[in-house]
């Protein structure tokens, strides 16, 4: 059986940022530059409540075009397809949305920047827990688990799989706590060296 890679598809594979900041300016009517400090995007968007900001989020993923048109992260695009050919099974676990058509846009952007190599895209409603998911995969042999969202990220770690946090400005706060258990990567050259020999 191939070792197997769990990612994340949101900042560790596709620029949701970029997607998403995009659509805000066009909505908001001025630009929207850089990515937001913290997970509470409403100071970053120049809105009155955490809730407008949400809310922004849960339009985008399930209501706009550009959701399906990310562009992929730095060196994403070298380094999946590489570990691929290389022997290793990939499968995206993602809290992008329950609706259909989200669901269809994100495997459709997916295929169009990586290719056929993803054996499972897993689609889960907005803000939900991974852990149900990663469990299925407790009895294979899970060489990374991929994720920018740091309580994501440990809940991978707590199944025991080695863990990386694709470092994000939304992520700093925890970096700053030095975390020992997981880590911290910036691009998919460093998980690809720390697992190319595993296969």
């Amino acid at each position: 059986m191939k070792p197997l890679i769990l990612t994340d598809v949101d900042d560790c594979l596709l620029s949701w940022i970029g997607g998403f900041r995009q659509y805000c300016s066009a909505v908001l009517g001025r630009e929207i530059v850089g990515k937001p400090a913290s997970w509470d995007m409403s100071e970053w968007l120049g809105v009155a409540t955490p809730e407008i900001a949400t809310q922004m989020v849960d339009d985008f993923n399930h209501t706009d075009w550009r959701f399906g048109t990310l562009s992929p992260i730095a060196n994403a695009q070298i380094f999946l397809p590489a570990l691929h050919k290389r022997g290793f099974e990939i499968k995206a676990i993602t809290c992008c949305s329950h609706n259909d058509g989200a669901i269809a846009l994100r495997k459709v952007n997916l295929y169009h920047v990586f290719g056929d190599i993803f054996s499972e895209v897993i689609c889960q409603p907005l803000g939900t827990h991974k852990t149900e998911n990663l469990k299925r995969f407790k009895d294979r042999n899970v060489v990374a688990w991929v994720e920018d969202k740091p309580s994501a990220a440990l809940e991978g770690y707590a199944l025991g799989y080695p863990t990386f946090l694709m470092e994000q400005d939304h992520n700093l706060e925890y970096r700053k706590g030095n975390p020992t258990n997981i880590t911290v990567v910036d691009d998919w050259c460093h998980i690809s060296n720390a697992v190319w020999d595993k296969v």
